[in-house]
């Protein structure tokens, strides 16, 4: 069990993370595609992004949605709050202080950082208008990616990573919270950067490894994930599992 919840995670993190997202804001452009297919976003609708990061969903969306921002780092938040014709909300992972609001609620990567799993489920169920989805993307257990978060990273960045991952028990927490399942599965993509070099220090910050020589990093993506060197780039191997939720009762 982690001794740490999320926001207490990036308020230690959250401008590292930042500076890796605004240097390559395009490397994980088809992360955020993926999930924005799996969400198809109407125009007018009322959308949730929680946890969000520091707002990145928000470049990404090309309809006229009202889009809340929803974050418990307080780092986070002040970086949400610099982002134009958005809402803002600093919650708490067990309240985030509507009920029956949101038609969609969208949430990438930030799961496994929540040690009350179901307690989430149950937050975004009391959040969403009845038939919304919520619309899930993180990591797998037993993944390459799993292990190299759990291993590398908790290795080598000062805060370390305990993540807890998606494994087959979460469908069933998602039923028992009231949802039911439309699509859950694992789908692989590259990160994309212009050399190894920009891979590296990108990885690096998005991560929070200091201390740590780039030639080392560069290893541990390769050992645990795999790069490939192309004509169009640097393609970083990735995955997540994907999951989308509709509150059903």
């Amino acid at each position: 069990m982690q001794d740490k919840n999320y926001g207490a995670i990036f308020d230690g993190r959250a401008a590292s993370y930042d500076r890796a997202m605004r240097r390559v804001p395009d490397a994980r452009k088809r992360e955020f595609d993926h999930l924005l297919k799996l969400a198809d976003l109407k125009k007018g609708e009322i959308v949730c992004d929680f946890p969000s990061g520091g707002g990145y969903i928000a470049d990404r969306i090309d309809q006229p949605v009202d889009l809340t921002l929803m974050e418990t780092s307080t780092v986070f938040f002040e970086l949400c709050n610099q982002r134009p014709n958005v809402n803002t909300r600093l919650v708490t992972e067990d309240d985030l202080g509507c009920a029956d609001h949101f038609d969609k609620i969208l949430s990438l990567a930030g799961l496994h950082h929540m040690a009350d799993r179901p307690g989430f489920f149950d937050t975004c169920h009391h959040a969403l208008k009845d038939q919304g989805p919520l619309c899930l993307a993180d990591v797998a257990a037993n993944s390459r990616v799993g292990s190299f978060l759990n291993e590398f990273v908790d290795l080598h960045c000062p805060g370390g990573h305990e993540g807890i991952f998606i494994d087959d028990q979460i469908l069933d927490e998602m039923r028992t919270a009231g949802f039911s399942i439309e699509s859950a599965q694992r789908e692989n993509y590259p990160w994309i950067f212009s050399s190894v070099d920009e891979m590296v220090r990108y990885c690096g910050l998005l991560f929070g490894i200091d201390h740590v020589a780039d030639s080392e990093i560069e290893r541990g993506l390769e050992s645990y994930l795999g790069y490939r060197e192309t004509d169009s780039g640097v393609l970083l191997e990735w995955e997540l599992y994907f999951i989308r939720a509709v509150k059903s009762r």
